[in-house]
């Protein structure tokens, strides 16, 4: 499955960085899931950390 936003959660297990010949993506293992997303790793959780109030340098 495709997943263009992420938002990090207790059932994520792993971020990966991805490389495929567009660039950079992130493949994300849950719990009982796996995703692919468009966006890279650091971007993901960067956003997240935001997401959640915080900052990824404040973390």
């Amino acid at each position: 499955m495709k997943t263009p936003v992420y938002e990090v959660n207790p059932h994520t297990m792993i971020i990966l960085p991805l490389k495929t010949k567009t660039g950079v993506h992130s493949e994300i293992f849950e719990l009982n899931d796996h995703r692919i997303s468009s966006f890279t790793p650091l971007f993901l959780i960067k956003t997240s950390c935001q997401y959640f109030g915080s900052s990824y340098d404040g973390r």
